[in-house]
């Protein structure tokens, strides 16, 4: 009895075996191997793809759009105008050392003015001094050094530099000839074109006594009064007057034109 009790339960436990496995089995999901879709590429005409490829080409040289923009600026930057050319060089001409070209519409006054020549048009006589054989035929009127001069003639200016230069090598000399005192330059400019025809240094300068502006021609400078006075007895006899008179100018005076002076000519 024990053994058919053994047999049956060894007989139930196969059974029961064999059936879960059978379930297991029926549940699994075998997985097929998925599709493999291959995409066709149809060779595309040679025409096509010469056009894509120029595209292509065009597409990277073809600058950005701020970028032809920013050259343009750099290149009217970089690259000057006509004028400004012009401009440059007319400067280069007038700023040679020692020399100054005449342009449209200037006078001996203008020129004067100008701060890289005297820097005051009271100054015209001493460009006209250092110019007499070129100015000599046009020196006359009392409109003369408010006169438009020809353009293109070469005028000789004296640096300031050179001024500085010369006063430094000479010896002090403050006595100078006050020839006249007018209250215009009009009234002045007929006996200044005298005097510098004949060679004299001649300037001018303007000076206020009580309250009133004056303005002075002189010629100087000299290192005693006795000599001040033996050039104004010749100036005398040149003008047919006898107003001038002798005066020690000042240092400021002396160092503003005597420098200037001594380079031009004199009697």
């Amino acid at each position: 009895m024990k053994i058919l009790s053994a047999i049956v339960i060894v007989s139930f436990t196969f059974v029961s075996v064999l059936l879960g496995c059978s379930k297991e089995e029926d549940h699994q999901v075998v997985s097929k191997p998925p599709k493999v879709v291959k995409h066709i590429i149809k060779p595309q005409p040679k025409r096509v793809v010469q056009e894509a490829k120029q595209k292509k080409e065009q597409a990277a040289q073809a600058p950005k759009p701020g970028l032809e923009l920013s050259v343009a600026s750099v290149e009217q930057k970089t690259l000057p105008s006509k004028k400004v050319q012009e401009k440059k060089q007319a400067r280069a001409e007038t700023h040679e050392p020692g020399q100054y070209i005449v342009k449209k519409d200037e006078t001996l006054s203008s020129i004067a003015r100008r701060k890289d020549v005297y820097g005051d048009p009271l100054k015209w006589p001493i460009i006209c001094l250092s110019n007499l054989e070129k100015l000599a035929d046009l020196a006359s009127g009392e409109d003369f050094p408010h006169r438009e001069l020809p353009e293109g003639i070469k005028l000789k200016i004296i640096s300031r530099v050179s001024a500085k230069e010369s006063i430094a090598k000479s010896t002090p000399k403050y006595w100078v000839v006050n020839v006249l005192s007018a209250k215009t330059e009009r009234d002045i400019i007929a006996h200044a074109l005298k005097l510098l025809k004949k060679g004299y240094p001649v300037y001018i300068t303007s000076t206020q006594v009580k309250g009133k502006q004056w303005i002075r021609l002189r010629v100087g400078f000299f290192k005693t009064k006795k000599e001040a006075d033996a050039v104004g007895k010749d100036i005398q006899r040149v003008l047919n007057f006898g107003q001038t008179w002798s005066t020690k100018a000042k240092r400021e005076e002396f160092e503003e034109f005597a420098g200037l002076l001594s380079q031009g000519k004199g009697p």
